[in-house]
C-alpha cells in the first residue's frame, strides 16, 4: 500500500542557526511521517556550535525516522555539520555542508536527501551539495557559495530547504535558517560580510600602557562598567560629527591646559554612544597620557573599525589587562 512523507525537523535554536518545526497537514493520513531530529554535537572546531564575527559552525546528530501508520519502518542516523566562512574585504560568503549516515534500518534504506538555500535581497545563492543517498557511511560534501552586490547594506538570513524522497512516498521537506548575515560597503574600499550579533572586541588598546590604564580605571569604576565583556555593557560606535564635538568638549574640553608632553585622553571613545556627553559622570572620564600614546589610539581604533567592519552603531568590547 501506497505511504506518504513527511519531514519535520525538531529543535529551536541551535547557537544562533534557527531551526523550523514542520507542522502536521490538516486531515493528513496518520500513516507516513519521516522525523528528523537534531541533537547539537562537538565536532566544529574551535568548539561546537560555534558562531564569531567570521565564521559560524553548527554542528548535529539527525536522526531519520519513517513510520507506516504509526509503525516504525525505518530509521537512519547522520551527522550534519556546517561551516561559515565570511571575509572583511570580500562581499561574498562561502560554506562547507556534510552530511554523513552513520546507520540505517529498515525502509530508510536508499532515501535521498537534497539541500536547497537561497538568500535575499541582493545576496544570491549557489548550492553545489550532491545529493545524499541513505546508505550506511555515505557522505555528502559541497559548498554554498553566496555573493551580495549590495552598493550599501544588506542584512538577510539564509533560508535551507531539505528535502527527503524515498520509494512509494510522497516527498517532505523542513526548512531552517542561518545566523544574520549581514554585507556593506559603508567601510572602508571595499565591501565584506559580517555576523553583525557577534560583538568584536578591540585588544590593541593593551598595548598603550598609560591609556589602557585610563580606560581599566573608567572600566572598573563605572555602574555600567562600558565595554568590559565580562561585566559590563558593550560600547556603540557613533559616527554623528556632532556626538563627537560634545563628547570631546564634555570630556576634554580646550581650556584645560595641557602639560608638555601630555594629551587628555578620555574613555568612554569620543566616537560612542556613551562618551562624557551621553553618560553619568561615573561612567566616563579621563587622565593625562603621552601624546605618542594618544597618536597612535586613534589610528588604532580606526583600524578596528574597518577590519572588524564596525558600522554606526554597533557594539564592540575592549579589552586591557
Amino acid at each position: 500500500m501506497p505511504w506518504s512523507t513527511r519531514l519535520a525537523l525538531t529543535g529551536s535554536l541551535l547557537s544562533g542557526f534557527l531551526l523550523s518545526q514542520t507542522a502536521p497537514a490538516p486531515n493528513s493520513p496518520p500513516a507516513a511521517n519521516v522525523v528528523l531530529t537534531l541533537r547539537a554535537g562537538t565536532t566544529c572546531l574551535p568548539g561546537p556550535n560555534l558562531i564569531e564575527r567570521f565564521r559560524a559552525c553548527a554542528q548535529s546528530e539527525a536522526t531519520l525516522t519513517i513510520r507506516e501508520r504509526q509503525k516504525v519502518v525505518g530509521r537512519a542516523v547522520l551527522d550534519m555539520t556546517q561551516q561559515y566562512e565570511l571575509a572583511a574585504t570580500k562581499p561574498e560568503f562561502g560554506e562547507k555542508v556534510t552530511f554523513k549516515v552513520k546507520r540505517v534500518e529498515g525502509r530508510a534504506q536508499g532515501a535521498r536527501i537534497t539541500l536547497a538555500a537561497a538568500c535575499a535581497g541582493s545576496c544570491k545563492t549557489v548550492v553545489k551539495v550532491p545529493v545524499l543517498t541513505v546508505s550506511a557511511g555515505n557522505e555528502s560534501v559541497g559548498s554554498v557559495t553566496h555573493t551580495d552586490s549590495t552598493t550599501k547594506r544588506n542584512t538577510a538570513t539564509v533560508s535551507y530547504t531539505a528535502t527527503v524522497t524515498a520509494a512509494a512516498a510522497t516527498p517532505g521537506a523542513t526548512t531552517w535558517k542561518s545566523p544574520v548575515i549581514r554585507c556593506d560597503k559603508e567601510i572602508g574600499s571595499q565591501a565584506g560580510c559580517v555576523i553583525p550579533n557577534a560583538i568584536p572586541a578591540l585588544k590593541t588598546m593593551a598595548d598603550l600602557p598609560e591609556i589602557a590604564a585610563n580606560i581599566r580605571k573608567v572600566m572598573d569604576g563605572g555602574p555600567h562598567h562600558y565595554g568590559d565583556r565580562t561585566r559590563g555593557s558593550a560600547l556603540t560606535r557613533s559616527t554623528d560629527p556632532n556626538n563627537e564635538r560634545d563628547n570631546r568638549n564634555a570630556a576634554c574640553p580646550a581650556s584645560r591646559k595641557r602639560p608638555a608632553g601630555k594629551s587628555c585622553d578620555e574613555y568612554p571613545f569620543a566616537r560612542t554612544n556613551q562618551g562624557a556627553a551621553k553618560s553619568e559622570r561615573r561612567d566616563w572620564g579621563w587622565a593625562w597620557v603621552p601624546v605618542s600614546e594618544q597618536r597612535q589610539q586613534g589610528g588604532r581604533v580606526s583600524a578596528f573599525y574597518q577590519t572588524q567592519r564596525v558600522l554606526d552603531g554597533d557594539r564592540f568590547w575592549v579589552e586591557v589587562p
